[in-house]
């Protein structure tokens, strides 16, 4: 019997985990194991052309969009 296992990957901004480990949370994901993503900020000042509460909801909603593609737990 294999254990399901728990990951967390924390990033500092709400796309980190998505560029530098989503092939691997993909991997561990299909292999029935649970994986979540924590951005330590919102991601509000990532744009030079929207404001910072357009930006994080923007942020939010592309979270939002991966946990529903692929299963992994977000939290922002």
């Amino acid at each position: 019997m294999s254990k399901t296992l728990r990951m967390l990957m924390i990033g500092a901004h709400p796309d980190d985990c998505d560029i530098l480990a989503g092939g691997l949370a993909l991997k561990y994901i299909r292999a029935g194991h649970n994986v979540k993503f924590i951005s330590m900020a919102s991601g509000s000042r990532g744009h030079h052309e929207l404001s910072p509460v357009k930006t994080a909801a923007r942020r939010l909603g592309e979270t939002e969009a991966v946990t529903a593609l692929t299963g992994i737990e977000y939290e922002v």
